[in-house]
């Protein structure tokens, strides 16, 4: 053997070895690339989660901070004119002031119910209590403003709906 066959051998010999090195790099760096895009699309997915958990807390807090009422019918009286009168008591458990509060009250059925709401009210949070006496038009002639159903109209007037039934 030449000098020139052991140069050529080693120098293959050499090259082969390091392409065998350079082949492990690659499929080194493949795999870390790989798991680099599994932690993105972890970081991504963390960070949705957390978009939609900062809104349920947003929303939590502002349902927290509302009035709620709980209305209970006490009596109802019919009185001589045919009209009615429902003795009512309002209370407002929520944390929330209760601004504008209105009261819709029915009773009956059909043509044959009567209607009647109450002036707005303020009442405080925290268990805080209203009574009245709601007065209902006599059977048939009242009859309820289905608008008031629409929530954006309640909104812009600034007025909660509570509807009561006895």
């Amino acid at each position: 053997m030449t000098t020139l066959e052991a140069t050529n051998i080693t120098v293959a010999l050499g090259t082969l070895i390091l392409a065998f090195f350079t082949w492990r790099a690659a499929r080194a760096s493949q795999a870390a690339a790989e798991a680099t895009k599994g932690a993105a699309r972890a970081a991504r997915d963390e960070a949705d989660a957390t978009a939609r958990l900062a809104a349920q807390a947003e929303q939590d807090r502002e349902l927290a901070w509302r009035p709620h009422l709980v209305v209970e019918c006490r009596r109802v009286t019919k009185y001589p004119d045919n009209t009615i009168g429902v003795e009512l008591t309002v209370r407002n458990v929520g944390r929330g002031a209760a601004l504008g509060a209105v009261v819709w009250g029915y009773e009956g059925h059909g043509a044959a119910s009567s209607w009647g709401k109450s002036p707005a009210m303020a009442i405080a949070a925290s268990a805080n209590t209203e009574m009245m006496v709601l007065q209902l038009d006599p059977p048939g002639q009242g009859s309820f403003p289905e608008g008031l159903f629409d929530g954006v109209e309640r909104e812009q007037q600034g007025s909660r709906l509570v509807i009561v039934t006895c």
